[in-house]
């Protein structure tokens, strides 16, 4: 799952439209000489928060996720689906139950509508970032079917 959070950090950018008919902005993430990742919500009615501690031109050492976003729907049970492209081609697709009514996995499950959530997730994975686009759309659904956050994050390398 690290590599995955890892993949996410890296990842892609859709431009995204809200209710209004209008993009959501896109957020830098990083920017240096050798690395850029930005990210935008893919949610047509809210915007997300994500940060990392520091720019992971690799992926060598511990580093910090943090999301944040305020739900419209109970979450008893999560579950993550991620879309993975390099260089313009599709190269993964992922589903992963994130928690599971007896089974929570982060500090988000369990939690009511209109609670704000706020996620940080540590990432301690030795992964090798290659030169070129990486994309990244991650969707995350309820129990219910309902769309609880969604994002998209670019990285690029040079």
């Amino acid at each position: 799952m690290r590599a995955l959070v890892l993949l996410l950090l890296g990842a892609s950018l859709s431009l995204s439209v809200n209710g209004n008919g209008q993009r959501w902005p896109i957020h830098s993430l990083c920017n240096t000489s050798r690395m850029q990742v930005y990210y935008s919500s893919c949610d047509p009615i809210q915007d997300v928060g994500l940060s990392v501690s520091r720019c992971p031109v690799s992926m060598v050492g511990e580093m910090f996720v943090r999301g944040a976003l305020l739900l419209r729907q109970s979450v008893d049970e999560l579950y993550l689906s991620l879309d993975v492209s390099y260089n313009g081609n599709h190269v993964l697709h992922y589903d992963l139950p994130v928690c599971e009514r007896h089974f929570p996995r982060v500090s988000s499950c369990g939690r009511k509508r209109g609670e704000m959530v706020s996620q940080e997730v540590r990432v301690n994975e030795d992964v090798a970032i290659p030169k070129g686009r990486i994309d990244v759309v991650a969707v995350f659904l309820n129990q219910n079917g309902y769309q609880i956050a969604c994002f998209n994050v670019t990285a690029i390398k040079t």
